[in-house]
């Protein structure tokens, strides 16, 4: 029994690899049993102790056999070759803190993601299989950013000038090099781009001997919805990154009174908010800048009677954190999520001011003193007197300005989508019309994701008919196109006939909120960008016209 044999030598003992192999495995090919072997592996070297080492593997080669006899879905963890974008002159840090992202242990080259191939034998279980690997944030089994990327992540990146454009995140890792005494930068792009997806791999390249990643969703702590108000976001950044450094080795009673000597200098009683005992050391902070309207009222006192203070004691918190990390390492503070303020139909021209004027009127106190800082912004934020760099993160080029299709952007998607499908095959489910999906997301993984998805729940047999498609497409088609204003579908219409994003100042407010919902996509083409309509509402900008 070879497999037994080699089961044995990595800690399970030969007797019973061989009763396990021979009860269970039956007549299953050596690939099945490699697969099983490779699993039970690094179950048993993740295990403490012999012992428990033994019966970590015991316990999972069981289940995966079961698994396998009952002909349910295999999941298989395997290297893949790091393709030369991966290939960063820094440091790639592991998944570790959700807010801190460092490990030991990792060489000059960024470890390649590990491919999750599952394998499905029916239908419904490609269907489920395939589903889940696309809605990665929902249910009990949901997946973190970072973990979601350690299973599906796909280079983008890996041409210089490929149909994702230059490596940003190769750039602004640089860049933060670079730069002594800390800098602050702006990501911007669609929603649904693959803007926090690059900042996780941004967290991975940076060298963990110099820098400590701490990374915020600002969606933890306020409605993207409402204008964003500079008082509570300011606030906020103290708050967030108290919440996300506490795996940084700093004790958690530092951390609470760091933030409490910060509220006490800005006169703000923090003593109904801050408790030792109750989670995170800002919990209650968070939950305080949601709720306690005597709380929120005191922290817009303390900013709009002395700007000039604020700015001072805010900037001298982040001084004491910084000297706080051990190692005397640099953070690297990611605010994500900014991206998402766009507010309603009738509120967008408001939030998009508000987002402007906090990066405008406020640069100066978001530059955080001896750390870097990456924000997330939305594609229409042009903050007036910026200084920082600002990193656009669009769409993959998936079609030529002439109409036609641009291969390499398809191919890419296909990529994109062969890594999260059972055994590598999107063209179960589409056939011969996966290009014509990926054609209609516009290059945008987002709607890709959403198609997809919606196709998968159709209860018919594999691969999908034309019909069903057209039937998902219209749908989609529907639910955008609806609340759009009179206004919006005449800039759709002359984007779709000139190529270019040009309106007059009074429909400013409409053509920002098309950018911003991805309804009009940027597409780049040499050193040209052009714009282009959704393709989603091409159709119906066609008989608008």
């Amino acid at each position: 029994m070879i497999v037994a044999r080699r089961l044995s030598r990595d800690r399970i003992p030969q007797a019973v690899a061989e009763r396990i192999v021979s009860r269970d495995f039956g007549s299953f090919h050596d690939e099945r049993a490699r697969r099983i072997r490779v699993r039970a592996a690094r179950i048993d070297n993740a295990g403490r102790g012999a012992g428990a080492r033994r019966e970590n593997s015991r316990r999972s080669l069981r289940l995966l056999i079961l698994s396998c006899t009952d002909r349910r879905s295999v999941v298989k963890g395997e290297g893949a070759p790091a393709s030369s974008a991966d290939r960063l002159p820094v440091q790639g840090p592991d998944r570790g803190h959700r807010g801190l992202l460092a490990s030991p242990n990792r060489s000059l080259v960024q470890d390649s993601p590990r491919r999750i191939l599952v394998m499905a034998d029916t239908d419904r279980e490609y269907r489920k299989a395939f589903y889940r690997a696309l809605n990665v944030h929902q249910g009990a089994s949901m997946l973190s950013e970072e973990e979601e990327f350690e299973r599906y992540y796909v280079p983008i990146y890996d041409q210089p000038d490929g149909p994702a454009g230059p490596d940003l995140v190769k750039e602004m890792a640089t860049a933060i090099d670079f730069t002594t005494g800390g800098s602050v930068q702006l990501l911007a792009g669609y929603r649904g781009a693959g803007k926090t997806t690059e900042l996780m791999r941004l967290c991975r390249v940076l060298d963990r001997d110099a820098y400590v990643p701490v990374y915020w969703d600002i969606e933890d702590y306020f409605n993207t919805e409402l204008p964003l108000k500079e008082w509570e976001f300011l606030i906020g950044l103290a708050a967030g990154f108290v919440d996300n450094c506490e795996g940084a080795g700093i004790p958690k009673e530092k951390l609470i009174d760091r933030i409490r000597t910060f509220f006490n200098r800005i006169e703000v009683d923090s003593s109904a908010v801050l408790d030792a005992s109750a989670g995170p050391a800002s919990f209650n902070i968070k939950a305080a800048l949601q709720d306690d309207t005597s709380f929120r009222n005191q922290v817009k006192k303390a900013l709009s009677s002395n700007r000039r203070r604020f700015k001072e004691e805010i900037h001298a918190f982040f001084d004491a954190m910084v000297d706080a990390m051990p190692g005397g390492k640099t953070p690297v503070f990611i605010v994500d999520s900014i991206d998402h303020y766009r507010g309603r139909t009738k509120t967008f021209d408001e939030v998009r001011e508000s987002v402007e004027s906090l990066f405008s009127v406020y640069s100066s106190e978001l530059a955080l003193p001896r750390m870097h800082v990456i924000y997330t912004v939305p594609v229409y934020v042009k903050p007036i007197g910026w200084g920082g760099q600002i990193w656009p993160v669009l769409n993959v080029k998936v079609r030529e300005r002439d109409g036609s299709d641009c291969r390499e952007g398809i191919d890419l998607l296909r990529r994109v989508l062969a890594r999260r499908a059972p055994d590598g095959d999107p063209e179960r489910l589409l056939g011969d019309q996966v290009d014509r999906v990926i054609r209609a997301s516009g290059g945008l993984f987002r709607d890709l994701f959403h198609l997809v998805s919606a196709l998968l729940l159709k209860d018919s047999g594999l691969p999908v008919s034309v019909t069903e498609i057209d039937g998902v497409e219209r749908q989609q088609r529907s639910y955008i196109a609806t609340g759009l204003s009179e206004e919006q579908w005449e800039i759709l219409a002359t984007v779709k006939k000139t190529q270019k994003f040009r309106v007059p100042r009074e429909h400013m407010a409409e053509a920002w909120a098309l950018q911003a919902l991805g309804y009009v996509l940027c597409y780049r083409n040499g050193e040209v960008d052009w714009f282009g309509v959704h393709p989603l509402l091409g159709p119906l900008v066609a008989k608008s016209d």
